[in-house]
């Protein structure tokens, strides 16, 4: 599935308000011979936008934001739920970038960099990262206030969330499922719900020991 795909004044924007959406299969014709079964916004010198305010788009494959030279690529992830084994670029184009405002994304297989090389923006609506019972890292993209409405991050789902990288924005993470843990750090407050609980180290078992460092309160009814 290509959203803008061609020359530099291509546009192509898919928008999901409810409903469902189901991506599944290769494509065809020679460009999608060398990426089988993605989600391609903005290829090829093009635009893409892809925007979910409510409904589900099931996915059980890479989501590329921005695939070859010139080309954009922008996720609006307001609501809803959206799936991918993993949300990156490829080939090296212009803009990746997300905006997390209260959707959730959900990872579909483990992942040792699940949110890779974008611009990750966590509006006021926050993200909420389901890792769907697999283990999936971020390992070096950093999730960055996209406004000043104090967005946060809210961790659902079995498995683990593994957060590599210096997190700056400044929201409350909530983790209510699963383990969160990580090499990296968080700035705002913690709160660890009955259901969660909290580590240090990365999936990685060489890591095992290094400290996910909190620079701020930390709520804990989990373990």
């Amino acid at each position: 599935l290509s959203i803008g795909y061609g020359a530099t004044n291509a546009v192509g924007t898919l928008t999901l308000n409810n409903g469902t959406v189901f991506h599944g299969g290769p494509g065809g014709g020679a460009f999608f011979a060398l990426n089988i079964n993605c989600v391609d916004v903005g290829a090829q010198g093009g635009n893409g936008t892809l925007t979910i305010n409510g409904g589900q788009f099931l996915n059980n494959s890479p989501l590329y934001l921005g695939d070859g030279a010139g080309a954009n690529g922008a996720l609006y992830l307001n609501g809803g739920l959206l799936q991918a084994t993993v949300v990156q670029p490829i080939n090296t184009p212009a803009s990746a970038t997300a905006y997390f405002n209260g959707g959730t994304l959900q990872a579909t297989t483990n992942s040792g960099d699940f949110l890779s090389g974008i611009v990750a923006n966590v509006m006021g609506g926050g993200l909420v990262l389901d890792s769907g019972g697999w283990n999936v890292t971020v390992l070096t993209t950093t999730l960055q206030p996209g406004d000043a409405l104090n967005g946060g991050l809210v961790k659902t789902g079995l498995g683990g969330l593994y957060l590599d990288a210096a997190s700056t924005y400044t929201g409350t993470t909530v983790v209510n499922d699963g383990l969160l843990a990580g090499i990296g750090s968080i700035s705002g407050p913690v709160v660890v719900n009955p259901g969660g609980s909290i580590g240090a180290g990365d999936a990685d078992s060489a890591t095992i020991g290094s400290p996910l460092s909190i620079y701020n309160s930390m709520t804990l009814q989990g373990s």
